[in-house]
């Protein structure tokens, strides 16, 4: 037999699943040889959130080129791809990018709390304090008792 198409996948999930996260190089050769692949992405998305923290302006470039890539290849079925995004977004300080996936994630799925702190804390690191403290605010609405939005609004106040 040849090349399944499920092949591919399997490799990548497989890779994903070992204790040993992947080099930030590796996760972006398969992101690019998956085409962008979301469900890719979704399998990566901790290590990524990790890998972003420390990238280099050169990766942070072409993980920011691939997030892209996978958004504009996207078609939201189950999984809130948006907001694992959004946080990879956040972790390379990119809060702008952060609070554009955090926006699709709310248009697409709805108000949950996590997205709504995600993009609270987008707000915070573009420096629009009083629409984080709302979005906080709103959070703690939908999920009273939530800790991390009301982590996020003792640290805005």
């Amino acid at each position: 037999g040849g090349v399944a198409p499920g092949d591919f996948h399997t490799l990548a999930v497989a890779m994903c699943e070992q204790k040993q996260p992947q080099p930030l190089e590796v996760m972006l050769a398969v992101l690019k040889l998956s085409a962008f692949d979301a469900e890719v992405l979704h399998s990566y998305r901790e290590a990524l959130v990790a890998a972003a923290r420390a990238a280099t302006p050169p990766q942070r470039q072409e993980l920011r080129h691939a997030l892209t890539q996978v958004w504009e290849g996207f078609y939201p079925l189950h999984k809130d791809v948006a907001f694992e995004l959004a946080r990879i977004s956040f972790a390379m300080s990119e809060g702008a990018d952060a609070l554009r996936y955090c926006q699709e994630s709310l248009r697409l799925f709805g108000e949950s709390a996590p997205t709504l702190v995600m993009q609270s804390y987008s707000l915070a690191m573009l420096g629009r304090r009083e629409e984080a403290v709302r979005g906080a605010e709103r959070a703690l609405e939908l999920q009273p008792g939530f800790t991390p939005a009301a982590e996020l609004l003792e640290r805005l106040r």
